[in-house]
């Protein structure tokens, strides 16, 4: 398993790991996830966009773009370490 997947695992189950904020404005949707991370609180931000023909639904925008933040809170947190 690569570090990428097994640090995202590792923080989805932090206790401290929470969605901060969830805005939609119809086409966009953005998340912002935050966790305690060895001591240092970290932030993602996601966002998605629905595109013709799909059909609006808020709900599965907030499922890619929470993809998408957890996955930014990863790049930083991975970025932090390597600096």
């Amino acid at each position: 398993m690569s570090r990428r997947k097994k640090l995202r695992q590792n923080i989805t189950r932090e206790p401290t790991f929470e969605i901060v904020n969830c805005i939609h404005r119809q086409p966009y949707t953005m998340v912002e996830v935050r966790v305690v991370y060895d001591g240092v609180i970290h932030e993602g931000f996601g966002f998605s966009k629905v595109q013709y023909p799909d059909v609006w639904d808020p709900i599965e925008g907030r499922r890619i773009a929470t993809i998408r933040a957890v996955k930014d809170l990863v790049d930083s947190i991975l970025w932090k370490q390597d600096v």
